[in-house]
């Protein structure tokens, strides 16, 4: 069986041209240590050594399902040696939105990468009208390493094919094809004592519209991200979140190119990307503490883990430039939650969320979330 199976690894390694002038009889013998190292015997008897690097194999599968968001999230990232390949599926139920995401990359000094992207909305909704929308395209990166520990770029252009109607008596589409270049500058602060481990990230994005033939489109748009995580002793963790995005350049800006806030993911309270335009800021604080560690309890096929209590504050605006610089434009929420880990037949992690969040709004009734994932 060994024999086989080195044998079948030949033939996925060896050039197909090589491999065409070789002859591999009995025996065959292989080493397997920090790689593996195999004699083979050609035509003339002579001998070919080789020496293969070992590779290691991993699948990774990511599951999330949002009530009453009806957002539901599948992934699958498999990671062979140096490269990745993640490919992912969005569905949203009721708002009937569906998106498609594959990417490559292989980490050399660099990492290159490539992706391919589908995004379909049957009835957005942009300035209280209804659209049908799709957008595909493709496109390429390059990622530097981390710089001194703590900065690190990455260069990516995009072909983002676009189809855009009006959902009315007319029913005249728009489409076309823009290229846009993406910049991307992160920082990792993060430090770490007996007392406490902070874990701060800082990263700036830039969306440049390069104007063709095929697209008049002419924008740019900046988004920024900040996260600060402060863990305790004692398992509790105290978490800041912020998202920026903000519109430099707008001479001609297609009217979904928009920033969106509401739902579970931000702006707990609220419906399902409730708030929309070309400017947004939000800030999240979530503590967290746990309630029960180290559990152990087993039922049949599942293991209860731990059982952990957050409290969440959010505060945000999506509108115009004048919103997002006036305060009286922002809206709040506050929530509650406990989370459940368990295991599932002693390999597979589940996580189950419960959680009440209350728009701090008049008018406004409490919201209950169901969050599933593994």
């Amino acid at each position: 069986m060994e024999k086989i199976m080195i044998r079948a690894l030949l033939l996925l390694l060896l050039p197909a041209g090589a491999f065409a002038a070789v002859f591999i009889p009995e025996p065959v013998t292989c080493l397997v240590g920090t790689g593996v190292t195999c004699t083979v015997e050609v035509e003339d008897q002579e001998q070919i050594n080789l020496s293969l690097k070992e590779l290691h194999f991993y699948i990774t599968p990511e599951f999330q399902f949002v009530l009453p968001d009806a957002s539901l999230k599948i992934g699958l990232k498999q990671k062979l040696g140096d490269t990745v390949l993640d490919a992912s599926t969005e569905y949203n139920y009721l708002y009937n939105q569906i998106r498609y995401d594959i990417k490559y990359s292989v980490d050399l000094f660099f990492t290159f990468a490539a992706n391919l992207y589908d995004s379909v909305n049957f009835e957005q909704v942009y300035q209280n009208s209804k659209y049908i929308q799709r957008n595909k395209g493709f496109g390429g990166s390059i990622q530097t390493p981390e710089i001194f520990d703590f900065i690190r770029f990455r260069e990516e252009l995009k072909d983002d094919n676009y189809y855009f109607a009006r959902l009315d008596n007319s029913f005249l589409p728009s489409t076309g094809s823009i290229l846009i270049l993406n910049s991307w500058i992160e920082f990792d602060l993060s430090f770490s004592n007996k007392k406490m481990e902070e874990s701060d990230r800082l990263a700036l994005n830039f969306d440049k519209s390069i104007p063709s033939t095929l697209s008049s489109f002419n924008f740019l748009f900046l988004d920024v991200l900040a996260d600060k995580k402060f863990a305790f002793e004692g398992g509790q963790a105290l978490t800041l979140k912020f998202r920026g995005g903000y519109l430099l350049d707008k001479n001609d800006v297609p009217i979904w190119q928009i920033y969106r806030l509401g739902g579970y993911e931000s702006m707990m309270g609220y419906n399902y990307d409730e708030f929309e335009g070309y400017y947004m800021d939000f800030i999240r604080v979530k503590y967290e503490t746990p309630v029960m560690e180290k559990i152990n309890w087993e039922f049949y096929w599942i293991r209860l883990d731990t059982v952990r209590m957050f409290v969440d504050f959010d505060m945000g605006s999506a509108g115009s430039d004048r919103d997002v610089t006036c305060i009286n434009s922002y809206h709040y929420s506050a929530g509650l939650g406990i989370v459940i880990e368990f295991t599932f037949r002693k390999r597979t992690p589940v996580k189950m969320t419960f959680a009440i969040a209350q728009a701090i709004e008049q008018g406004k009734m409490p919201v209950f979330y169901y969050v599933h994932e593994f």
